[in-house]
């Protein structure tokens, strides 16, 4: 499933944004 480099960086830039928009919420969510 390596052989297409693209479709890696898209998921883990998905994740990645997933991951950063949860903690976000959760950081503002208590903050606030």
């Amino acid at each position: 499933g390596l052989g297409h480099p693209r479709v890696v960086l898209v998921a883990g830039a998905a994740a990645g944004v997933a991951v950063a928009a949860s903690l976000v919420r959760r950081r503002q969510h208590g903050h606030c």
